[in-house]
């Protein structure tokens, strides 16, 4: 048997998305990022990541995994954090693509890279039922290959924002699409973006970069999804107007004055 940890698990996960994608075309995957457990914190937003494996796709479509290490004789997740998990919940219930991702095996020594995305597990964090840390409804569980088809099937629309901020030139690198970025991403409306001038969107996003979204240990470890998601929203809707006051009036380009 052919056990690892999730830092491997995590890597041949990696290696397979770039095999697979880049065997039918090389511009499919425009990077990823595994950015490893000493940088995903959920009361440290502004500066972590919320998964393990951040694959950016197709210019502006994204992949988010948070892996776990499946024991297939027993169908737990040893690690399986509960407080991740709400807030995991909350980042999907506002819009941001994330899923846990699992092995349902061990045996992927022999496997092709096909074979291995096929072999892993993708829920939803909705979809992610629990008994301590044993797995309930396992089987209705999709497969990541089946999600990474989907999700680069021609009909699967952009993430967000993030095709017209890339377009203009900005959060190109996948290094860039951290926690905070993601919910920045989520948040804005596309079309107010497509309205501003290169230099004001350069602007908003070092101003989103620079904004605290951070909740204390004590009130995080409180809070539902929800709650959460109500934290998002009202830090967004305060960062558009804390940078509205300093864009007063906005110029968009070849049109009237416009404000956010």
């Amino acid at each position: 048997m052919d056990e690892f940890d999730e830092t491997d698990l995590t890597g041949r996960i990696s290696r397979s998305l770039e095999a697979y994608l880049t065997s039918y075309d090389p511009a499919r995957l425009d990077g990823i990022c595994t950015p490893g457990p000493r940088r995903q914190n959920p009361e440290k937003i502004d500066y972590s990541y919320c998964a393990d494996l951040v694959a950016r796709i197709d210019d502006a479509k994204i992949m988010l995994l948070e892996v776990k290490i499946q024991s297939p004789t027993t169908n737990t997740l040893p690690a399986y954090d509960a407080k991740q998990h709400t807030f995991l919940k909350a980042i999907e219930d506002f819009g941001i693509p994330v899923r846990y991702c699992y092995n349902s095996t061990f045996e992927m020594w022999r496997m092709t890279f096909g074979q291995v995305l096929a072999s892993c597990r993708a829920p939803k964090p909705g979809q992610l039922k629990m008994d301590h840390l044993k797995i309930k409804e396992w089987e209705k569980h999709e497969a990541l290959l089946g999600v990474l088809d989907s999700l680069t099937d021609d009909s699967s629309e952009a993430f967000g924002a993030l095709a017209v901020l890339t377009d203009a030139g900005f959060l190109e690198r996948i290094h860039e699409l951290n926690t905070k970025m993601l919910i920045f991403i989520a948040h804005v409306d596309p079309e107010l973006i497509r309205v501003l001038d290169q230099k004001a969107i350069g602007d908003f996003v070092e101003y989103a970069k620079d904004f605290n979204l951070s909740l204390s240990r004590r009130k995080f470890s409180n809070m539902d999804p929800d709650e959460i998601v109500g934290h998002f929203e009202a830090r967004m809707s305060l960062l558009q107007s804390e940078w509205r006051k300093t864009r007063i009036p906005l110029k968009p380009r070849g049109g009237p004055t416009h404000e956010i």
